[in-house]
């Protein structure tokens, strides 16, 4: 547990004999890790700061705290564990360092070698102060009110021994590591912190994992009950990491090692799984003609809307200036050879009849990992 406790000498007392002695220090402050993954293109980590005076906690959850919890800092996409860096980097230059969560500013984490008080230009060796700023966010109990405010509110300030201060820092860097260590861990290709999907039924609900799902988007683990799957499978979807998949359920082992493009379905958590290749277009047969425009077929362009009617499917690139342009220059192709050729668009093989699929930018606000939306055609 990653506790830093207050200097020893601000709890000094002389014996009669006039030897000193330290009784425990009045003030404690405790960074504990809550939340953990890897996204591929950084790290996603939450965590919580308590602060304690002769062991009783300072702040009112019940007032201070909209996420009813200590002080709860968020601190998404980054490519390292950016608060230990900033330990780190103040402990090894000895110079002051200003952390702040991001990319929400929820708290500044302000860290001052060598000095007892950091705002008079004295140094102190051996000695490190933290001041600790939440922002005026987290004042708020509703999260709907919410909005990020500044740092006028309260601060607190801990100073400690260099040596507990690395003490504390090595045991917060401990703790963030006990998240990645995952026994029998059976994937070969991911790690135990990198992101998945999960069905809302299967995180929130507990239900038993009864369908896989291995594309080009990633893994997907799905419960297998729902009557419309297409809600499952695009909207009721939310991220989780592999540890804490196959912690709850140690029986997808049996497929971990299942190739991309490939599905595994069972009837139920005590039948065996059952491994085909994933081809997405339901009721449709791979030697079935589609339409795709010339771009597509010709230029290798990327497919960016997916049109379904009572006609067929149409594979549109989306580049011509108008809607006409691009469907006049359709050219017949078959399903297995689109598949072949664009193998992303097993995510929209369940796609309804009168339904349009257009392609999410990664980039775009609210999609980090792009995707595909889609919509019914009268709503387009």
């Amino acid at each position: 547990m990653a506790i830093l406790y207050s200097y020893g000498e601000r709890s000094t007392f002389c014996n009669p004999d006039g030897k000193g002695f330290y009784e425990k220090p009045e003030l404690e402050l405790e960074i504990k890790p809550l939340n953990y993954y890897d996204d591929g293109d950084g790290f996603g980590y939450e965590f919580y700061v308590t602060m304690r005076y002769k062991g009783q906690k300072l702040i009112n959850i019940n007032i201070c705290n909209r996420k009813n919890k200590d002080f709860s800092v968020s601190s998404w996409y980054q490519k390292s564990i950016t608060l230990i860096d900033a330990f780190e980097e103040a402990i090894e230059t000895k110079k002051n360092v200003i952390w702040e969560a991001d990319p929400d500013p929820d708290m500044i984490i302000s860290i001052y070698p060598n000095r007892d008080y950091p705002y008079l230009d004295k140094e102190e060796e051996g000695m490190f102060t933290i001041i600790v700023s939440p922002n005026t966010e987290q004042y708020n109990t509703d999260d709907d009110l919410g909005c990020y405010g500044g740092y006028e509110g309260i601060a607190y300030i801990i100073t400690a021994s260099e040596e507990d201060f690395v003490k504390f820092v090595t045991e917060l860097k401990d703790e963030f590591k006990m998240f990645e260590i995952c026994e029998e861990f059976p994937f070969e290709e991911v790690k135990p912190m990198m992101q998945c999907k999960v069905c809302n039924h299967i995180k929130d609900e507990k239900y038993p994992i009864l369908k896989v799902i291995n594309n080009d988007f990633g893994w997907h683990f799905l419960c297998g009950t729902v009557a419309n799957e297409e809600d499952d499978l695009f909207s009721n979807m939310q991220y989780d990491t592999f540890k804490n998949v196959f912690e709850n359920d140690k029986s997808i082992s049996q497929i971990a090692r299942m190739g991309k493009h490939h599905i595994a379905e069972r009837k139920d958590i005590n039948s065996e799984w059952v491994v085909k290749d994933l081809f997405p277009f339901k009721n449709v047969n791979p030697t079935n003609k589609c339409w795709a425009c010339s771009h597509i077929l010709c230029n290798n362009v990327q497919i960016n809307k997916i049109i379904r009617n009572k006609t067929g499917w149409f594979f549109l690139c989306g580049c011509d200036d108008t809607e006409e342009k691009n469907l006049s220059s359709l050219q017949e192709i078959t399903f297995a050879d689109i598949f072949k050729k664009y193998p992303d668009v097993s995510s929209v093989g369940n796609m309804s009849d009168n339904y349009i699929a257009q392609r999410i930018k990664k980039s775009e606000p609210g999609f980090p990992y792009g995707g595909w939306s889609f919509s019914p055609i009268e709503d387009v």
